[in-house]
């Protein structure tokens, strides 16, 4: 089956912020990673705007900044480091 290519304006640009928002996160993870570890953050344009505990909590503090879940850039920042030996 032959990829689908995009041409939707709309979907061409959500796909394009989100890349900027995990770029961001992760060029800028290691200074704030320790005060969120455990919780999980929302970033938009380029700042954590959201912080909670729990997704659910965080599900509710997108609804009410007025953004859409699905379009949102969430991330869990685990307790711990995670270390892979390979």
């Amino acid at each position: 089956m032959a990829a689908q290519i995009i041409n939707d304006s709309v979907t061409v640009q959500l796909l394009s912020d989100f890349e900027k928002e995990a770029e961001w996160f992760f060029q800028k993870y290691n200074s704030f990673k320790d005060e969120y570890r455990g919780k999980y953050v929302l970033v938009k344009n380029k700042k954590i705007i959201a912080v909670a505990s729990d997704f659910e909590t965080l599900q509710k503090k997108v609804k009410e900044l007025g953004l859409d879940i699905t379009s949102s850039f969430i991330k869990y920042i685990p307790e711990k480091d995670i270390v892979a030996i390979i």
